[in-house]
């Protein structure tokens, strides 16, 4: 397959062997970049008490990525402090294979010297631009309302369609929805095929 045909995926994030307190907050900071040094893309991750994240990050053929590790001891009036940052080129690990699970030591945090970070990558075929962030990827049908005002059909009227959420666009629109507390303005309708976010109003 050849490198500009090649889309590379990260889909997982976590880190293990962490304190057991339940004061610490913990996000990441991830970045792409090319060979030549550029930036392709640079992302958050929201935080979290449970250190880990599913994502879909995109790039066209091979780069290196770097992901830094950050934690918040204490409420939001706390300052962010690094952890450590792990860097490697998906070259190496894709070299060949479909999918790698990596596992990357972090031993400057005097209160967790066994952590460890671990990513999981994957690649297919298929053609894209630059670095990217999917959240909703995919649409079902239009549904149509039809009501009555004074006893006569009203105009049908369109909404917009029911987006059916894979885990990982899951836990990302779950973590805006519990952090921006749009809880009274939208609500979950789960169904056996999967997850739809539809707005109330």
């Amino acid at each position: 397959m050849l490198d500009d045909q090649r889309l590379i995926h990260l889909t997982e994030i976590s880190a293990v062997d962490l304190p057991t307190r339940e004061r610490y907050k913990y996000k990441c900071r991830v970045q792409f970049t090319s060979e030549q040094g550029a930036t392709l893309a640079q992302r958050d991750l929201f935080a979290r008490m449970q250190p880990n994240w599913l994502v879909e990050l995109k790039n066209k053929g091979d780069c290196t990525i770097a992901i830094t590790f950050c934690f918040r001891e204490g409420d939001i009036g706390q300052p962010w402090q690094d952890i450590g940052t792990v860097e490697f080129d998906t070259q190496t690990y894709l070299n060949g294979d479909r999918n790698a699970e990596l596992e990357f030591p972090i031993a400057t945090w005097e209160q967790a010297p066994q952590l460890k970070l671990k990513t999981r990558l994957t690649q297919s075929a298929g053609e894209g631009g630059s670095s990217a962030v999917t959240v909703f990827s995919r649409q079902v049908g239009a549904q149509q309302v039809r009501g009555r005002t004074n006893g006569k059909d009203a105009p049908e009227v369109e909404l917009p369609p029911d987006i059916p959420l894979t885990p990982p666009e899951e836990v990302i629109v779950k973590d805006v929805w519990n952090s921006s507390g749009l809880g009274k303005n939208f609500r979950w309708k789960s169904f056996s095929s999967g997850c739809c976010w539809r707005n109330r109003s």
